[in-house]
């Protein structure tokens, strides 16, 4: 293990809750612990081939599944904070975490994610019920998450094939996306390229090779 990967690890087990939980973000909703955990223990989980760092996160993802099993919301799934509800993205996260830690997946949870899927193959972040406009609406970058849980869990084949053509349908010309989230392509969401490799379903994947001048901007 290198010494920027070690000193990363230690950053965030340094930062976990002794509850399990680990919280980022200031917003006026305030700070997040559902989505945070979900996220930090399914990108943690992805260095399975890399066994010096799953021996030194074990316990730290143990205590972390442990709590977001107990903190499902009322109605199924998880969100940015109890207090706004549960959401597509943080539920595909919650699902992704507990899958790849081997535990039972609750079905109240795939219900909930379900519950988010639009005509149009995608997923919304939020229900008609909870919200408007571009928050209930299909993003690209939640359609992906999504459909990664979905095929994880190895539920609603259809509903993954709806959803992969809805990535296709709306992937430039380039091979990247226009995100709701994110104002540069260059800042795409990790599960959109994997879920375009992992897929069944889609066009082959072209690297993109964005023009020298818009890198070099990212940084002035």
């Amino acid at each position: 293990m290198n010494d920027a990967l070690a000193r990363g690890l230690s950053f965030l087990l340094s930062r976990q809750h002794p509850a399990g939980f680990w919280t980022d973000w200031d917003l006026p909703v305030g700070s997040s612990s559902l989505w945070t955990t979900a996220y930090i223990g399914w990108r943690l989980t992805s260095y399975g081939q890399v066994a010096d760092v799953l021996n030194t996160v074990a316990d730290a993802l143990q205590r972390a599944a442990d709590w977001l099993e107990a903190s499902e919301l009322t109605g199924g799934g998880w969100g940015y904070t109890e207090s706004v509800g549960a959401d597509a993205d943080s539920t595909s996260l919650g699902i992704l975490f507990l899958q790849a830690m081997g535990r039972r997946v609750p079905e109240t949870a795939l219900q909930r994610l379900l519950s988010f899927h639009r005509d149009d193959g995608g997923f919304g972040t939020y229900s008609y019920e909870q919200s408007f406009g571009a928050w209930t609406s299909s993003q690209v970058e939640i359609t992906a998450i999504a459909a990664l849980a979905l095929q994880a869990a190895g539920m609603a084949p259809d509903t993954v094939t709806r959803a992969t053509t809805f990535l296709r349908h709306h992937r430039r010309a380039d091979g990247l996306w226009d995100s709701y989230w994110w104002t540069s392509t260059t800042m795409q969401p990790k599960s959109l390229c994997v879920c375009w490799v992992n897929l069944p379903g889609k066009t082959p994947w072209r690297p993109y090779k964005p023009p020298a001048r818009s890198i070099r901007s990212i940084w002035l």
